[in-house]
């Protein structure tokens, strides 16, 4: 349930516009906003929302699990939740690679 939430944590940051931790190499400041104003990593804010939503998830999934038994095991349900986990991975993949957004901001005269 973790590793699902995190995978759609971190697509749906990448397909929305969503405000998220920056962090600016070049300035050594963390911003939350939506868009960054200069050089800018989003990738450290992303897997930390991401990291914080799987937590949530794992844990509210371990504390069901004590009340809630399964009457059988269903090994159907077991292969499509992994095919499903799969195809999520899959989606996130090419979602990062196909919108890379890429930063018009020039380098400073020390980097260039």
């Amino acid at each position: 349930m973790g590793v699902g939430v995190f995978v759609i944590a971190y697509t749906m940051q990448i397909i929305y516009v969503l405000p998220t931790l920056w962090y600016y190499p070049l300035l050594h400041m963390w911003r939350f906003e939506s868009a960054p104003i200069d050089l800018a990593m989003a990738w450290y804010g992303r897997t930390f929302t991401s990291f914080l939503g799987a937590s949530v998830a794992t844990l509210g999934t371990l504390k069901l699990s004590r009340y809630v038994r399964p009457r059988h095991e269903n090994r159907w349900f077991i292969a499509v939740a992994i095919l499903t986990l799969a195809l999520f991975v899959i989606a996130m993949i090419i979602t990062t690679t196909t919108t890379i957004h890429r930063s018009h901001v020039a380098l400073p005269e020390s980097l260039s």
